[in-house]
């Protein structure tokens, strides 16, 4: 039984949250009220919450311990805690009884297009449960749509809903890095303090993580249109190259990564590294129509996968995925810190720039794999491995899983690096009953994770 000093304070804090919920019309309120009412109740809640600590939460993995905190090695990025891969190989029989049993349909919004453009997304219910996905702003209101996702190009407060349910998700969503809000939009960001509930970004510390690919996607697609031989099939990719390096890139300029990497590629060439540079910023060259892109690439042994920002925390995009692995390539990669390649491309697939000490260094050792095939086909027998030899096998990512975390069925945060206790109302294992808060989307986008990415922000 509680003391009696400890029940008068769950007394007086009940009469606050009442109070507050003076607000709340038919489990409705407005943006501004939210805010405000957000701030109130991340200070009184979890008071209340170390008080009634005995207090059981509905968990669909209820028999299964989670108590733990991920490691990752420095030098691969996967996981080093033996309690996480025991707890993994644990859920995977429960969830998969749980997604069987998932019946109930919710209903996924995306508020605007992003950049205008509509894609189909339909949603695999034996890995994902139901969700029905859609761009229907009719249906905000309704009780079964459990999240609004709001893509950030488009987002403006005066244009979100005026109304919201406290049990709904609001949804952050990026795929572009910081110094393309910062630098090129001036967003801030701190006008969205206490608005949103996730972020869904390429980052792997996001709460819903929404990759360019992953390695394990970008395998399948290899193999699965293959003649069934990898190893035939590597033999053959390699035999039809005929020249040594391509670069295709638009973005000339626009940002200060921009302007390093087209510097970056000058030098290399000053130092003797034969590019063949085509796309928007060099137009005289002979162009690279989309449609033949991949085609054009495979007949190179390197492509140049340079993002437009440096050392921003895991801004990894298509120029990796889509334009050098899908184009059979081995990449040479500038952009990210090589830790952060390494979570997540597969083993021995890459050649980094940070590991040269000059560029000279780095041409020679091109050169040195372009006239040794032995050494250059080691940087491509990923492609014969299986993908659950790939980093993050297992992993749901995107509307997937925050599909998963409507069901309350997360698991997919086991993966995140920066995951402890602090991340535990995201929900993991369907342990929070109410949308957490992210208090400042500024601090966490811009803020000391992507120091090295931004001067100022």
């Amino acid at each position: 039984m509680l003391e009696r000093g400890i029940m008068v304070k769950v007394f007086v804090l009940l009469i606050v949250l009442m109070i507050s919920s003076i607000y709340v019309y038919y489990n409705f309120l407005s943006i501004d009220t939210f805010i405000a009412f957000t701030k109130t109740h991340q200070v009184l809640l979890p008071w209340l919450s170390k008080l009634t600590s005995n207090t059981k939460q509905h968990d669909p993995f209820n028999n299964i311990s989670t108590s733990t905190t991920i490691k990752t090695a420095s030098n691969q990025g996967t996981s080093t805690d033996v309690n996480l891969i025991k707890i993994q190989a644990n859920l995977s029989q429960k969830l998969d009884e749980v997604l069987q049993n998932s019946t109930q349909q919710y209903s996924i919004i995306i508020w605007e297009p992003p950049f205008g453009a509509k894609s189909t997304n339909h949603l695999d219910q034996s890995k994902c449960g139901a969700c029905d996905v859609s761009y229907d702003k009719g249906k905000v209101n309704d009780s079964m749509t459990k999240a609004v996702v709001f893509h950030f190009n488009e987002l403006r407060l005066n244009k979100m809903p005026q109304t919201r349910r406290l049990d709904q998700y609001y949804v952050w969503w990026s795929m572009e890095g910081p110094p393309a809000l910062r630098e090129l939009r001036g967003m801030k960001l701190s006008e969205y303090d206490n608005v949103f509930n996730l972020t869904m970004t390429y980052r792997r510390d996001s709460d819903i993580y929404n990759p360019y690919s992953t390695a394990v996607d970008v395998l399948q697609n290899i193999q699965s249109s293959g003649s069934g031989d990898p190893d035939k099939d590597l033999d053959q990719l390699i035999s039809k190259k005929n020249a040594m390096v391509i670069w295709i890139v638009s973005n000339c300029g626009a940002t200060k990564g921009a302007q390093t990497r087209m510097k970056l590629v000058q030098d290399l060439i000053n130092a003797g590294l034969p590019v063949d540079r085509r796309g928007g910023c060099f137009p005289k060259n002979k162009p690279a129509p989309r449609g033949q892109q991949l085609e054009i690439i495979s007949e190179f042994k390197f492509y140049l996968a340079f993002e437009n920002s440096y050392h921003c925390l895991d801004y990894i995009t298509e120029k990796l995925s889509f334009n050098a692995f899908g184009g059979g390539a081995v990449p040479v990669v500038f952009g990210a810190k090589k830790s952060d390649y390494q979570a997540v491309v597969p083993p021995n697939s890459c050649i980094y720039v940070d590991d040269f000490t000059n560029l000279q260094n780095l041409v020679n050792y091109l050169k040195y794999l372009d006239k040794n095939a032995t050494a250059y086909k080691e940087y491509m027998k990923w492609r014969t491995m299986k993908p659950e030899e790939m980093p993050n096998y297992g992993r749901s990512t995107s509307l997937c899983q925050l599909c998963r975390v409507l069901h309350g069925i997360n698991v997919d945060n086991l993966f995140n690096p920066f995951y402890s206790e602090r991340y535990s109302s995201i929900p993991l294992f369907g342990h929070s009953s109410t949308p957490r808060v992210v208090t400042s989307l500024r601090e966490w986008f811009y803020g000391p994770l992507s120091k090295d990415c931004l001067v100022n922000y």
